[in-house]
């Protein structure tokens, strides 16, 4: 509805409309707006101690709700706010990041702290938008919504005039705060694949006697989990997950095959190398969980679902390609498995479980090992033993990445992971903003000791090769 509002009153209402619950930021900021959101809303204010902070903050958030998660800065911190989004960025989280920007009538003429950052947050967003109208305001918040929610979810950057954005606060009219509400959290649309991809790719799942399926993290965004294990049940297929997607299938699942890749399980290698079939859904098949694209290794008859369809393809060639959500692609194929017929794999899974169980057996020694200082084995076992059902596991980047990978179990379906692609330091600040939008979620951060700004003595020893791991 279109009323009589200040520049201050849109912000807070627009974002009350589109179903934010937190805004994380480092003053000074949109001052007026924030006092809007108290006066106006329910929307938490959390002040961090750092914009990369925040950013960290605003991608737990996107990642564990869904929702897009806001972040800001001043124009003079915006340059850390923008490397605070890579990590986002690499996990595809839907994320909106507010700065001030510079003064119409002062650009290029050294205004203090002064600076434009748009440049910084090329790599890292969809867009960045420039507002310094209040007629331009809600259809800027409203083009950032649909960006961040829509293809692969991704930061978009809102630069507002003037240093803390007050230059556009301040103005007055006639605007409607109106929402598209469904642009509020990813995935916006749920675009199917075409029936003749979907019907190619269910004879290639039917005729392979050794295939697997590799989900990644787009599985989880899609919120397709169930569909996944389904669709794997069904067709008595095993599925490996990538890092990003390790919550995909409960680690006590018979088809559960661990994380492929470099963060990984050998077990998991293993089976994915001796697979004649590849299916692939959700994940960008990176370095990271192909082994430097090793495993499967190249000439490996690939299936790949995205919901890009530039991904498809990119680094294997693909025997069939579908484009679309997750988990509408799960649940055509399902459909389309009804009227096909499916050979016996029961030696296949038998191969893949005794391969599994081995793994196992070979760790024995060290997740139940009594040594001092505790081996990292049995800390993830203990640990995987203690966590509530609902627990979300936020683990940093480095050796916390590939511990969390190998001997960290997510038993429970209702269980999430997620994971730093290289920012140390993420993890704790990135569990604060995903347990934001869900208090009775208990998360447990994994930090490297790097992370700290400090080194241990026993860091040191590690280092220097004192103690040793086994993986």
């Amino acid at each position: 509805m279109t009323t009589r509002r200040s520049g201050s009153q849109l912000v807070a209402d627009l974002l009350e409309n589109y179903g934010v619950t937190h805004v994380f930021f480092v003053p000074t900021i949109l001052n007026n707006s924030l006092y809007q959101l108290e006066e106006r809303t329910n929307i938490a204010r959390v002040v961090t101690h750092s914009e990369k902070a925040a950013a960290y903050m605003a991608d737990g958030y996107a990642r564990a709700s869904g929702r897009v998660g806001v972040c800001m800065a001043q124009m003079v911190g915006a340059g850390n706010l923008a490397a605070g989004l890579r990590d986002g960025a690499m996990a595809s989280s839907p994320m909106i990041a507010i700065t001030g920007g510079p003064y119409d009538y002062s650009r290029g003429r050294f205004q203090y702290q002064e600076m434009d950052d748009t440049s910084a947050f090329g790599s890292y967003t969809k867009q960045s938008l420039y507002v310094s109208r209040l007629d331009r305001l809600a259809p800027s918040f409203r083009q950032a919504f649909r960006l961040a929610t829509t293809g692969r979810p991704g930061a978009v950057h809102l630069q507002l005039e003037s240093h803390w954005g007050d230059a556009v606060e301040r103005q007055e009219g006639d605007v409607d705060a109106s929402a598209e509400v469904r642009f509020g959290r990813a995935p916006a649309f749920r675009p199917s694949p075409e029936a003749s991809d979907v019907a190619r790719a269910a004879e290639l799942l039917a005729s392979a006697e050794r295939p697997v399926i590799v989900a990644g993290g787009g599985v989880g965004r899609s919120d397709a989990r169930a569909e996944l294990v389904a669709l794997a049940e069904s067709l008595s297929i095993p599925v490996a997950s990538s890092l990003t997607g390790k919550d995909v299938i409960p680690a006590g699942h018979p088809l559960a095959a661990g994380v492929v890749g470099l963060y990984s399980r050998q077990s998991a290698n293993d089976i994915v190398s001796r697979a004649d079939l590849v299916f692939f859904i959700g994940t960008k098949t990176g370095s990271l969980v192909t082994l430097d694209w090793r495993i499967p290794a190249p000439g490996t008859p690939v299936i790949q679902a995205d919901i890009d369809g530039d991904i498809t393809g990119l680094n294997y060639p693909n025997s069939a390609s579908l484009t679309g959500d997750a988990k509408m692609t799960l649940l055509a194929l399902t459909a389309e498995m009804e009227n096909v017929t499916r050979p016996d794999r029961s030696g296949w899974l038998q191969e893949t479980a005794s391969i599994t169980a081995e793994w196992y057996r070979s760790q024995d020694e060290f997740r139940t090992s009594d040594a001092s200082p505790m081996r990292p084995e049995r800390l993830c076992r203990e640990l995987s033993d203690a966590l509530p059902d609902n627990a979300m596991m936020v683990v940093d980047t480095g050796h916390s990445g590939v511990w969390g990978a190998s001997h960290i179990d997510l038993a429970s379906p209702d269980q999430r992971f997620l994971r730093a692609a290289g920012s140390l330091g993420w993890a704790l600040p990135a569990s604060i903003g995903a347990s934001a939008p869900s208090p009775s979620v208990r998360s447990c951060a994994s930090r490297a000791t790097e992370a700290s700004g400090t080194t241990s003595p026993s860091s040191r020893r590690r280092r220097a090769g004192t103690s040793r791991s086994r993986w």
